[in-house]
C-alpha cells in the first residue's frame, strides 16, 4: 500500500523471525497473518497502521486507549472475534460502534447456544451518555 506509515509497538518491535515470505497473497493479507502469528492485531486508519499487541488497549499509534467497558449477551454467534467492531442499538449516548474486547460462548439447555461479548473503546459518540 503506497503512503502507509506503519508503527510497530516496542513489544513486538524486538521480536526477530527467521524466516518470512509473501507468496500470493496481498500485503494486508501478509500482514494480517504475521499479526494473528503474534498474538497482535494489524489496525489500518486511513495512511497510518501498527502492529499493536491484541487485547492490551493500544491503538495503532502505539498510544494507550481509554478503558471503557460493558458487555451483551446475544443468540449464540459462532462469527463474533475480538477486535471486531460492533454496531450496538439501543438508545440515544450508548448507540454506535465498539470495539470487542473478548468473547464467551455458552451452550445451556435452559438458554441454548448464547455469546457473550464484552465491549470497550467505543467509536465517535457511542458512549456518550450524558445522564
Amino acid at each position: 500500500m503506497q503512503g502507509l506509515s506503519i508503527k510497530v509497538h516496542p513489544s513486538l518491535a524486538g521480536r526477530q523471525l527467521e524466516y518470512e515470505a509473501q507468496d500470493h497473497e496481498s500485503f494486508v493479507a501478509f500482514a494480517d497473518r504475521l499479526a494473528r502469528e503474534h498474538d497482535a492485531t494489524f489496525p489500518i486508519k486511513g495512511q497510518r497502521a501498527g502492529f499493536v499487541p491484541r487485547n492490551q488497549g493500544v491503538a495503532a499509534t502505539c498510544q494507550p486507549l481509554p478503558t471503557i467497558s460493558g458487555s451483551v449477551t446475544i443468540e449464540g454467534d459462532p462469527t463474533s472475534e475480538p477486535e471486531g467492531i460492533p454496531v450496538i442499538q439501543l438508545r440515544r449516548g450508548v448507540d454506535g460502534s465498539y470495539t470487542i474486547a473478548s468473547i464467551t460462548d455458552t451452550l445451556d439447555r435452559g438458554s441454548g447456544y448464547t455469546t457473550q461479548i464484552s465491549l470497550g473503546n467505543p467509536q465517535g459518540s457511542a458512549g456518550a451518555d450524558s445522564r
